[in-house]
């Protein structure tokens, strides 16, 4: 079976690195243009395309600004490839191009759909305190992650799952249900089930707002938040040392119970850093000052001179 992977991310080439693994015939990969990150200004390219060029894989990489101008979907429909593969990369494709492979286009998406059609399921599934969640195989249609889904497999969310636990779960449920729908597709074997509408939930891109810890949400509701964006790109606090205002992020908490005003400290001691919420208090167990690495909580109270201030 020929594939053509679309995708940028980890997750993305935690898939691509399954789908090369079982043997199947990647003929092309579609990533994003390279782009400068972080403080640096020299471009750097997506980890998908980082891992086919390591590899040395012999397959053409295209890297569009928009998928329905230029030449792009000639070329890519010389490949001839059965199946396109989509999997966090980001970008409506149009119906011109969903209907280039010979026998479908699939989408590997990390929810229980039609639970969290969007750009941000992981992490809406960690605020929503669910128990449960899963990735989707669906074949793509026009609208966003609407279209009949293959299978399913469920993961279990631990209590104190962060993100990059649960990313580790979700990778390899994806991988596994993908290899074994494309198995089916190839043999005509499977045929998708259509969405429920009207349960269809939607959650947004994540912007850096999103972050910033509200002190008066109860404690359980900023203990979710914390962990839906740990360790990256971290759910952070202002804080005052000695008149100098840092950025923090919080990367591990706990829940306690004791109160105390929100965003006051409830507990500052060579031990142990509680702050108030508007019920119940955080009991803060790693974290990162902006501009330094990240420290257990123990670590970082050691070299506090004097009591600092959350803002």
């Amino acid at each position: 079976m020929k594939i053509v992977f679309f995708g940028n991310t980890e997750f993305s080439k935690h898939i691509l690195i399954s789908l090369v693994s079982q043997g199947f015939d990647l003929v092309g990969v579609v990533a994003n243009p390279d782009k400068a990150r972080h403080r640096s200004s020299k471009l750097q390219p997506s980890c998908v395309k980082q891992w086919v060029l390591d590899q040395g894989l012999d397959v053409p990489i295209f890297q569009p600004e928009k998928l329905g101008v230029g030449d792009f979907k000639e070329k890519v429909k010389s490949l001839g490839a059965d199946v396109f593969v989509v999997v966090a990369y980001g970008k409506i494709l149009p119906q011109s191009v969903l209907d280039i492979p010979l026998l479908d286009c699939i989408n590997v998406h990390a929810s229980l759909l039609p639970q969290y059609r969007g750009a941000s399921p992981i992490e809406a599934a960690l605020i929503h305190g669910d128990g449960e969640t899963g990735v989707s195989i669906m074949r793509m249609v026009k609208a966003m992650d609407a279209g009949p889904v293959f299978a399913m497999k469920r993961v279990e969310i631990k209590p104190r799952m962060d993100k990059e636990a649960l990313v580790t779960c979700l990778k390899e449920a994806g991988s596994t249900a993908l290899v074994e729908v494309l198995g089916q597709i190839e043999a005509k074997t499977i045929f998708p089930k259509e969405q429920d509408e009207t349960s269809a939930t939607y959650v947004k891109k994540i912007v850096p707002e999103d972050l910033k810890i509200c002190w008066k949400e109860n404690a359980q509701t900023i203990f979710n938040k914390v962990r839906a964006y740990a360790p990256k790109p971290g759910a952070w606090m202002e804080v005052d040392f000695s008149g100098e205002v840092k950025r923090v992020k919080i990367l591990a908490c706990e829940v306690l119970e004791a109160e105390g005003l929100p965003g006051k400290n409830v507990v500052f001691s060579k031990h142990a850093w509680v702050i108030g919420t508007g019920e119940g208090s955080i009991g803060v167990l790693k974290l990162q000052v902006q501009g330094k690495k990240a420290l257990d909580i123990k670590v970082f109270l050691l070299g506090c001179q004097r009591e600092i201030i959350t803002l």
